[in-house]
């Protein structure tokens, strides 16, 4: 409610009146996508309009596949969108596109589409589950 989100953050948001995805629960993902954004996804690689993305550090250090990660994935068969380098997604007005920082296992807008900025609940700062070298603050 101070600020509009930032991609790169990581957010909670509710599930709330969503399709393809558990209902009224609430879910966390790296923000991606803003208003308006075209994304591509070319294996490690996020293209925000074209642009290969290389900040915020988050972002940066998935697709370089730091710290175990493994860099950004296209989506299976049964997911709606990304599922080849080439293919694109636009994000709506008033929407947000979350990805997991571990795309080969993550469910995510990929699957379900945008987030609503009414279902944005707001940053994560904290991991406290489970206890590992990624405990502590969230960058």
């Amino acid at each position: 409610n101070f600020r509009r989100p930032q991609r790169g953050e990581v957010m909670v948001f509710s599930t709330h009146a969503m399709q393809n995805i558990t209902p009224d629960t609430h879910y966390i993902k790296r923000l991606v996508g803003l208003p308006g954004d075209t994304l591509r996804i070319a294996p490690p690689w996020l293209y925000v309009d074209g642009k290969q993305v290389t900040e915020p550090k988050g972002i940066l250090r998935v697709a370089g596949a730091e710290k175990g990660y493994a860099g950004y994935q296209n989506a299976p068969r049964d997911a709606w969108f990304l599922r080849t380098p080439e293919e694109t997604v636009t994000v709506g007005s008033g929407e947000y596109f979350g990805l997991g920082d571990n795309t080969l296992n993550s469910r995510d807008c990929r699957y379900f589409g945008s987030v609503p900025e009414s279902n944005m609940i707001g940053p994560a700062v904290w991991t406290y589950w489970p206890v590992s070298s990624r405990w502590g603050l969230i960058n």
